[in-house]
Formats: C-alpha cells, structure tokens, sequence
C-alpha cells in the first residue's frame, strides 16, 4: 500500500492507522517520489491526496497506473462539511 500526502501529520496518521502485521505502508509526500517507490515496490493499493504540490491526485493515479495496471486508487479530497452544518437552525417566528 502507498499512501501519498504533502501533509506529513495526515500521511503518518493515516500509515498507523493502516499497517498492519501483514501489510506494509509505504509513504510519499509528492507525486514524483510516489512514482518512484511504485517503480521499486509492489504495491496493490494507493491511497492520493488530490491536491499535491506537483502533479494532481487524478494526474497522478494515471502514471501509477502506467508502472502497476492493476493498482486500486482511492483519491482523497481536501473538502470538508459545509461551514454552516454545525449551526443551529432558529425557529421562524409565527
């Protein structure tokens, strides 16, 4: 599994999170050092940050998928619940 971020605190959250005794998670903090370590490494499954600071999630899934046809991809997106989901609707006057 590959799992790439520029954000360091999410990428080392997200590998504790998913390794496992029989899994091994390997990290990069932009696309070209994902394409590298896919260059050398099994990898089945990548888990992308859409925006990277040089190439987009969707850019990038495509070139993995040059070097591993049958990678799985999962595209994660910086967007998060609306501002406004948390606030307490008032009643309408009558």
């Amino acid at each position: 599994m590959l799992i790439v971020d520029d954000n360091v605190q999410l990428l080392t959250f997200r590998a504790m999170v998913l390794e496992a005794p029989d899994r091994e998670v390997l990290r990069a903090k932009t696309g070209e050092q994902a394409i590298e370590i896919s260059r050398h490494s099994k990898i089945d499954v990548a888990l992308v940050d859409y925006l990277l600071p040089d190439l987009d999630g969707v850019k990038l899934c495509s070139l993995l998928k040059v070097e591993r046809s049958m990678l799985q991809a999962i595209i994660m997106t910086p967007i998060g619940p609306s501002p406004h989901a948390n606030r307490r609707r008032r009643p309408r006057p009558l």
